[in-house]
């Protein structure tokens, strides 16, 4: 699975396609906040999906709600990982604006939630 970035309004649901694209996968599934996370969490995060691959076998998804808001000692932290291919990064955000200016976003897909179903847009 590709990393991709999840843009849409609060409450549209990006964390649940977070965990939905986990599920599918048989990925573990972190969840953190760019806003609150620092580079000692996404560390965590790194040795806790290190575990995984190594206890288990299976890869994980990480969730990082507010991608656009992760300060430059965060993305030196986490990117090398995801380029690696240790983790698979799903970002969320508010607005699609500015979304190549984040080098981890320039790397990943852009996904719309949308709170209609696509039978009735």
């Amino acid at each position: 699975m590709h990393s991709f970035i999840l843009w849409g309004p609060p409450g549209v649901g990006k964390t649940t396609l977070g965990r939905l694209a986990a599920s599918a996968t048989d990925s573990r599934f972190i969840a953190i906040s760019a806003v609150l996370a620092g580079v000692k969490d996404i560390r965590q995060a790194i040795d806790e999906a290190q575990a995984e691959l190594d206890n288990h076998g299976r890869s994980t998804v990480l969730f990082v709600n507010e991608i656009h808001r992760f300060n430059k000692a965060q993305q030196d932290a986490l990117l090398p990982h995801v380029e690696s291919g240790l983790l698979t990064l799903v970002g969320g955000r508010p607005s699609i604006r500015g979304w190549r200016s984040i080098p981890h976003c320039s790397r990943a897909r852009r996904s719309i939630p949308s709170n209609r179903c696509p039978a009735t847009n």
